[in-house]
């Protein structure tokens, strides 16, 4: 699978258990949340059955729970940094491997990339027939994926990449082109991101519209 994104993080657990081998190409990690996810309590369903009121407010209750969670995505506020400590927690938690900690370890800002909840997510890569590789494809052949590391990669190469991209810790083996055999490629790199920048209108404060030309390659703050 190419991706590491939340459509990656939520197929790869499911088809862990059914293939051979499983392999994760990343271009950059991203923060995890626990998920924590129950059964709704019965109690609670009838509630909600027999008195639609009390799921209206505790609708509300999720809604403003969300609206005060803004000041999480705001650059050196204590929010912030309270959301990325709870997510690296989980992760050293669900993650025992020291060079796989290293390779998941986000190298930005929370808030600068969407950020994961899931339980599942972690413990898969831990799997003996999962494996992460943080080289970047450069090559798809009839059955196999080639990719280099970053010390391979032209600098324009990097250039091109959005902020943070296949930043990791070097291995052993990071002066060499890799080949990885597969028999199915999964893209799993979500939506076309850009058309945001068709959708949202924006301009700054001399009337010039700022998202269709910045945001030309890839969406990304400033």
């Amino acid at each position: 699978m190419i991706g590491t994104g939340p459509s990656t993080a939520q197929v790869a657990p499911k088809i862990q258990p059914i293939v051979k081998q499983l392999t994760l190409f990343q271009r950059s990690p991203t923060y995890v949340f626990p998920r924590r996810d129950e059964p709704i309590d019965p109690r609670l369903i009838w509630l909600f059955t027999w008195f639609p009121p009390l799921l209206l407010f505790y609708h509300l209750y999720l809604y403003y729970g969300k609206e005060k969670s803004r000041p999480n995505q705001y650059s050196g506020t204590p929010e912030q940094a309270g959301a990325a400590k709870v997510a690296l927690a989980h992760m050293h938690r669900q993650i025992q491997d020291p060079v796989l900690r290293a390779k998941l370890t986000p190298n930005h800002e929370f808030g600068c990339k969407r950020p994961l909840v899931l339980d599942d997510y972690y413990p898969t890569l831990e799997k003996p027939n999962v494996e992460l590789i943080t080289n970047k494809p450069v090559r798809i052949t009839a059955d196999s994926i080639i990719s280099d590391p970053p010390s391979l990669l032209p600098k324009e190469d990097l250039e091109n990449e959005p902020d943070g991209a296949y930043d990791v810790p070097p291995v052993a083996d990071d002066h060499k082109e890799v080949e990885t055999k597969i028999d199915v490629l999964i893209w799993g790199t979500g939506m076309p991101n850009l058309l945001l920048s068709q959708l949202v209108r924006v301009r700054d404060e001399r009337s010039r519209w700022k998202f269709p030309s910045l945001w030309s390659r890839w969406c990304q703050s400033r």
